[in-house]
């Protein structure tokens, strides 16, 4: 995936839409989803996410685990 070719399109989605949020809001939002509600390993969002460990997936998105965890008894 070409990422200069994401952003430019971003940009042009904000400008005709108005939205205000940067494109990393609505991955920061995906990835907690998918931890919070997604039932899948840590492992397969991690690598969703492109982050290098799982560990780097838990550290950054605690409170979403931390979420799911509350709501199965995990």
């Amino acid at each position: 995936m070409n990422y200069q070719r994401v952003f430019l399109t971003w940009r042009r989605i904000r400008s005709i839409t108005g939205i205000t949020k940067k494109i990393h809001c609505f991955r920061h939002t995906c990835i907690s989803y998918l931890l919070t509600y997604g039932n899948l390993p840590i492992a397969t969002v991690s690598a969703i996410a492109g982050h290098a460990t799982p560990a780097i997936t838990l550290q950054v998105y605690t409170h979403a685990v931390t979420e799911y965890q509350m709501k199965t008894g995990h």
